[in-house]
């Protein structure tokens, strides 16, 4: 018999352990806990972590027929060491098989049990944003990252927010590029000018892991648009100087003096110079 007790330790969670003062935990390994989901000749990682330093032994089997190996094959004491589980060849496309065995580290056992699905294409982990109409329906195409060569299908679904305004019908099969996925948005009255919309779209595949695209749309009325929705900032800047210039030498313009007395003597010559010179009888000139 060991002697168990609980221990709780209260924080932002509460958590309680169990210990014995006579069943030490000296090697951890940490790895996905039902499946894992990798490239057709990609290794797995483990995490592993032990108290002392030791050399690892190797008893994981595959039930395709592949030989399994293991690398590092030693780890040292209080440090995490991700320990690369490699197979001899490539899985073929869209095939589960399970790894299933032992780790060992000195006295030290654990036993691993885990399905592992291989596929020559996968999603990554992504986003995408926006701009949306407020009233009227449109269509967004979203693009799906993507690592690996070949082609599947994905199943999918939209979740969040955005699941109120957006549909799609669309069988998403990924490919080696230009892989997007077709959104019906169908605003259903309830956007209103620079409203934001949250939501993510949940990639799976047959093994249940998860990709997840988060998604952003903004909603903006056509009537509310600014200047600078059709004016570039380059454009603003430019025009910025052409007014500044033009506000200058108007301003300049202005403050120029008027010479008063030219402005007469040159009035006064030209009517002088349209008058005409009339004599009377005797030939005298006749005044005004």
């Amino acid at each position: 018999l060991v002697d168990w007790y609980a221990k709780v330790m209260i924080g932002n969670n509460i958590e309680i352990i169990f210990k014995s003062d006579f069943c030490e935990d000296n090697f951890d390994l940490n790895l996905p806990n039902h499946s894992i989901t990798t490239l057709l000749n990609e290794p797995i990682q483990i995490f592993a972590q032990s108290s002392t330093d030791c050399i690892l032994q190797n008893g994981l089997l595959s039930t395709d027929g592949r030989l399994v190996t293991i690398y590092p094959e030693q780890i040292k004491a209080g440090i995490e060491s991700t320990i690369l589980v490699t197979f001899n060849s490539a899985a073929q496309h869209n095939t589960m098989t399970r790894l299933a065995g032992t780790i060992s580290c000195e006295s030290e056992i654990r036993d691993i049990e885990i399905d592992v699905l291989s596929l020559s294409i996968m999603p990554k982990n992504s986003s995408y944003a926006k701009s949306i109409p407020v009233t009227s329906n449109t269509q967004i195409l979203v693009p799906i990252e993507t690592v690996g060569t070949g082609s599947h299908n994905f199943d999918y679904k939209i979740d969040g927010p955005l699941s109120r305004i957006a549909l799609s019908e669309q069988t998403l099969r990924l490919t080696e590029s230009d892989d997007f996925l077709l959104i019906d948005i169908n605003p259903n009255n309830l956007l209103s000018n620079n409203m934001i919309i949250n939501g993510v779209i949940e990639i799976t595949d047959s093994n249940d892991n998860l990709w997840v695209v988060e998604v952003v749309l903004i909603a903006e009325s056509s009537a509310a648009k600014s200047v600078n929705d059709y004016i570039s900032p380059g454009q603003m800047v430019g025009l910025a100087c052409i007014f500044a210039a033009l506000w200058i030498f108007l301003t300049m313009k202005d403050d120029q003096p008027v010479d008063i007395e030219a402005i007469i003597e040159k009035e006064y010559y030209e009517v002088r110079e349209d008058r005409r010179t009339e004599y009377d009888a005797w030939g005298r000139q006749i005044d005004d």
